[in-house]
């Protein structure tokens, strides 16, 4: 009889224990990366800013950059994407990030689609933690290319300070 206590108490405390650290759908932390808003307010901005979040709740990729793509929630950002931007196909090999985009993408040049991809390949390799990211239109060409190819070690980004500080 003692045997079949011990047992039942020690399903009830191992049933109790794992009940207790089982979450649903737990929450994630997460930075976006989006343009620091220009001071000179010209539209156009250079500098990178991480936006954390801390209620990502969505599991899948795709959703996630769904709500990326969304927007900022801040006032000191904004979103260095043209508006209806996709991701059509995201595809991880290795460490790499395949990432096909909706024509959308083809609209920006030069620095604004640095930027963009940037913004993009920095939020994608903290999601996936890949080395790379490639981002491939779904039709037409970014800046000329077919596709850019983008690592951390790739981007330079300058940390600034002002003075004084």
């Amino acid at each position: 009889m003692n045997k079949i206590l011990a047992l039942a108490f020690s399903l009830l405390l191992i049933l109790s224990c794992s009940a207790c650290g089982y979450q649903n759908d737990p929450a994630q932390q997460v930075s976006f990366y989006y343009c620091a808003k220009d001071p000179a307010d010209t539209g156009h901005s250079t500098h990178i800013s991480p936006e954390l979040w801390e209620d990502i709740r969505q599991n899948s990729l795709e959703e996630i950059i769904d709500l990326y793509l969304s927007g900022p929630r801040t006032e000191d950002l904004r979103s260095p994407f043209p508006e209806g931007l996709q991701i059509v196909l995201a595809e991880q090999q290795d460490s790499t990030m395949y990432l096909t985009v909706s024509p959308h993408l083809c609209q920006l040049t030069d620095m604004e689609l640095t930027v963009a991809c940037a913004c993009l390949t920095l939020t994608i390799i903290e999601l996936r933690q890949v080395q790379q990211v490639v981002i491939t239109p779904e039709e037409g060409l970014l800046d000329g290319q077919k596709s850019i190819t983008m690592d951390k070690n790739a981007l330079l980004l300058q940390i600034t300070s002002l003075e004084g500080e």
